[in-house]
């Protein structure tokens, strides 16, 4: 069901209201910062439960068996190895309709729950996704397979190239973090991106220039800051360097 935002509407109150939290509704509704939502503007609302895992009775191959340990495995002699991940499928992915990968694109989630990240980037409804979510203590989810295209950029052009889409033609790397500039990105994630992005960009062949953030390719300008003023980009770059 959608709402129309009244003036005086805050995302907490309307959360009270139909018995959801503030995370779910500004996931779903692609919401930065909770504190500012537009009167006007249509709010789609989701149930708690919609962002709640739901367990498996049995534990998978996959989980047992990570794609960072097969890839592992298949380049064991390479200096760049892919680092452990955990496999996470998301329905909300495509083909990439030939494109080559040559971008990389960083993103913050816009919350400290990875659990709640987790689950919006499996949700169909959502209709949102990342190739790997970076947890705060520094594990790498991974939702979809690097072959195929995640839903993560939007409306988007790499310096004013939008065909490919940037989705068909990126990796999508989500952050846990708020986002609001303050929160710290953990020491953990920092390593796990100095492992993970370097791995990609040499795989790939990605060039420097096209390790970009949300921020940079999202459409109109100013549409998106992520990932905030506070991530260091540098030291991410600083690995691929070192790798490469």
């Amino acid at each position: 069901m959608d709402y129309q935002i009244k003036r005086g509407d805050t995302l907490s109150a309307l959360a009270r209201r139909f018995d959801t939290t503030v995370a779910a509704l500004a996931r779903a509704n692609h919401i930065e910062n909770p504190n500012l939502i537009r009167a006007g503007a249509r709010l789609h609302i989701v149930g708690r439960d919609q962002f709640a895992d739901r367990p498996r009775p049995h534990p998978t191959r996959d989980d047992a068996f990570t794609e960072g340990a097969r890839a592992q495995e298949r380049n064991s002699g390479g200096k760049v190895q892919k680092p452990p991940v955990i496999w996470k499928p998301s329905p909300n992915e495509s083909s990439r309709e030939g494109a080559d990968i040559d971008t990389v694109v960083l993103h913050h989630t816009a919350s400290n729950n990875t659990a709640a990240d987790l689950a919006t980037l499996r949700s169909p409804s959502a209709q949102v996704s990342a190739h790997y979510l970076i947890g705060r203590d520094g594990k790498i989810y991974q939702l979809v397979k690097d072959g195929r295209k995640a839903w993560h950029a939007g409306v988007s052009a790499l310096r004013g190239d939008s065909s490919p889409s940037v989705n068909a033609r990126s990796i999508g790397i989500e952050i846990t973090n708020a986002g609001d500039g303050k929160t710290p990105f953990t020491e953990a994630q920092y390593r796990a991106l100095e492992q993970l992005v370097p791995w990609l960009m040499k795989t790939y062949k990605v060039p420097m220039q096209n390790l970009v953030g949300h921020k940079d390719v999202a459409l109109p300008r100013g549409r998106k800051i992520d990932p905030a003023a506070n991530f260091d980009f540098g030291r991410i770059r600083a690995a691929v360097r070192r790798a490469t």
